[in-house]
């Protein structure tokens, strides 16, 4: 007897154990659950809860209705939508920008066209007058006195 006794205590403390594990487990996965649900959401609504247990001892039948699946991926269906929704909202503003976005940068190009073509413009008018007054210096050999006194 005392020899079963003896082999039965180890055994069961060693079965006991992951038992206790797995509730010391389920506690802390709880607690990480609540600081999930504290967070904004992207649709601005609490997170759905989990389904209710049903049927005997709380255990689904395993020959599930129509209208209970139904109700059961209602919740589902409506928050896919409200995402479809964001989803939809949030390209199109995006499309927006970018659109928004490629007409100021046509439109900064088309302006820094013009400046850089005003700029070869003035470049050829200095180089003209540069020239024209090398032609004047060439033709007329009277030198100007450097300070004009009245």
């Amino acid at each position: 007897m005392n020899n079963r006794l003896l082999i039965a205590l180890p055994l069961a403390a060693l079965l006991a154990m992951p038992a206790v594990a797995q509730n010391s487990s389920s506690t802390q996965s709880s607690a990480t659950t609540t600081q999930t649900t504290s967070t904004d959401t992207a649709t601005g609504k609490a997170p759905l809860t989990p389904p209710s247990r049903e049927g005997f001892w709380g255990r689904v039948n395993p020959f599930a209705r129509k209208k209970y699946v139904q109700r059961q991926t209602e919740p589902i269906r409506d928050r896919v939508n409200e995402l479809d929704e964001l989803t939809a909202s949030n390209t199109k503003a995006i499309k927006d920008t970018d659109q928004r976005a490629q007409a100021g940068i046509k439109m900064a190009s088309d302006k820094a066209d013009v400046a850089d073509q005003h700029a070869i413009d003035a470049g050829n008018k200095a180089t003209a007058a540069q020239q024209s007054a090398q032609q004047v210096t060439e033709h007329c050999p009277v030198s100007l006195p450097l300070s004009l006194d009245y």
